[in-house]
């Protein structure tokens, strides 16, 4: 399935949000100009249910159980990504993969990392608290079971009642492809059988993601600086992609995720 089959309640949104699930998620909201900010499931990777179990809780104890210590184990070697040199980091007591967010040496630069990630928590609640409505977006390698989207969108609601939620979670690699609404059309579920792929996902051609197009974010929440920065973004980011893919061709690694950098504050 190619076509745009995804069509949100509304066109105006006061902030859109990734809960992670892949890279992308963030990527695309970046390439298509609506994302406004960092927060703490930007770059996470979810390989199984387990972090899609475990987010209504940590959304209702503002994440408290998230990036613990104790429960760090670096899972493989470390990677460049935009930044620099990053460690590949599972959190064993939520499922989340994070290869994004912590520096090597990863017991000496803890510290310094999570509190990037606990600003961004910060962030988060301060951000869905103020504004009228938010948008979330969630996009898995793998499907999973309704009944966990809905747990989601209920501890959001049960944490910001005043804000109006909506989730859009793309799932792919499933059986067939299909398009529910649940939650009285609150949260659109839809299931691709395509295997979600690093590079195809990463790009502004990919069809799937094209919602966030019909979308804008308006709302009071957001730093008129940012915004405008935010907004000019997707059209620099067109030449400085064809840049970057000349350069990858001419062996200069990922060049272009490096423009990327200053976002992630």
């Amino acid at each position: 399935m190619t076509e745009k089959i995804i069509v949100t309640n509304r066109t105006e949104y006061d902030q859109v949000i990734s809960l992670g699930g892949a890279c992308a998620t963030a990527m695309q909201l970046t390439h298509r100009g609506r994302r406004f900010g960092a927060f703490p499931l930007d770059w996470t990777l979810m390989l199984d249910e387990t972090p899609v179990k475990k987010l209504p809780e940590l959304i209702r104890t503002e994440f408290r159980d998230f990036c613990k210590q104790e429960n760090l184990v670096e899972s493989g070697a470390p990677m460049a990504d935009k930044a620099g040199m990053k460690c590949r980091v599972t959190d064993t007591g939520t499922g989340f993969h994070l290869w994004h967010h912590f520096t090597p040496p990863f017991v000496e630069n803890y510290g310094k990392s999570v509190e990037t990630i606990r600003r961004r928590i910060a962030r988060f609640y301060k951000t869905v608290e103020r504004a009228d409505n938010v948008l979330f977006v969630l996009a898995t390698r793998f499907p999973f079971g309704a009944e966990l989207i809905t747990d989601i969108y209920k501890a959001l609601k049960e944490k910001f009642p005043q804000t109006g939620i909506e989730i859009v979670n793309m799932q792919f690699a499933a059986d067939k492809c299909e398009h529910q609404e649940l939650e009285g059309g609150q949260v659109h579920l839809v299931r691709y059988e395509r295997q979600m792929n690093m590079v195809y996902d990463n790009q502004l051609t990919a069809p799937e993601w094209s919602f966030m197009d019909q979308v804008e974010v308006v709302g009071h929440p957001l730093p008129e600086q940012y915004r405008r920065k935010q907004l000019k973004l997707k059209w620099v980011y067109k030449i400085w992609y064809a840049l970057g893919k000349y350069l990858e061709r001419n062996g200069a690694g990922c060049a272009n995720m490096r423009f990327l950098k200053w976002l992630d504050y």
